[in-house]
């Protein structure tokens, strides 16, 4: 594609790992790695004019090991927002059709989510797992 930017920023020791595509036009994403420990991202945008970001941080908590996210956009104008805090989170996050919206703020340890969003014009949800072990997983 024609336009695309992305911007990553990766600090702290042991692994940080990304693997990151974006076909389609205007695509932006940033993200952030930043600790002791691996943080994993994965990313895929195949449309046009979307958003991503992602920050995989330790924070406050001892070690920010083994964060992972697997991202997907597939459409156009979609955004995007991850923010890992913690050890031990994972994320699925899925936007399939345009002009959708998702936001999820992961703190704390061993906290899980799958969440799959199908459709156009869907309306901004934003999750927060908090604490320890929360589990979700979600289809709109």
């Amino acid at each position: 594609g024609d336009r695309n930017d992305s911007s990553m920023v990766q600090s702290g020791s042991a692994t940080s790992y990304v693997s990151l595509r974006q076909t389609g036009d205007r695509n932006i994403t940033q993200t952030l790695q930043n600790g002791s420990g691996q943080n994993v991202l994965l990313a895929n945008q195949s449309g046009s004019d979307n958003w991503m970001s992602v920050r995989q941080t330790s924070g406050s908590m001892a070690f920010g090991m083994h964060n992972g996210a697997v991202l997907a956009q597939n459409g156009s104008r979609n955004d995007m927002d991850l923010l890992q805090d913690g050890s031990g989170n994972k994320a699925l996050l899925t936007q399939n059709g345009d002009d959708n919206q998702m936001s999820l703020v992961q703190t704390g340890n061993n906290n899980s989510l799958t969440w799959t969003q199908q459709g156009n014009g869907l309306s901004n949800l934003f999750i927060t797992q908090d604490g320890q072990g929360a589990q979700a997983t979600m289809s709109i």
